[in-house]
């Protein structure tokens, strides 16, 4: 809980994603057990910006890169991320 209220990121919600993206061809199980193809956006080669706020008096910048970067470890974004047992989606802050 104080992590949550400890930083911002600012802009709103959505950044974008700056690199090129690509088509790739999944097979998903979907409720019933059945295959499916999905078709998945896939950047190889990507970067965002976006602009922090953050309490300097409760963490330091060091730590909040460090929140940031534990985040990009253990949890990912996008479909078939770490967090859901993926093998995409890892980033680091640099």
């Amino acid at each position: 809980v104080s992590v949550y209220g400890a930083f911002h990121i600012l802009g709103g919600e959505l950044v974008e994603i700056i690199g090129m993206p690509r088509m790739r061809e999944d097979y998903a199980v979907i409720n019933n057990g059945a295959p499916e193809i999905r078709y998945r956006a896939e950047f190889p080669e990507w970067s965002i910006e976006f602009e922090v706020a953050y309490n300097s008096s409760v963490y330091s910048l060091e730590q909040i890169i460090n929140f940031f970067n534990f985040g990009g470890f253990a949890v990912g974004i996008g479909d078939w991320r770490c967090e859901k047992g993926g093998i995409f989606g890892a980033y680091r802050i640099v």
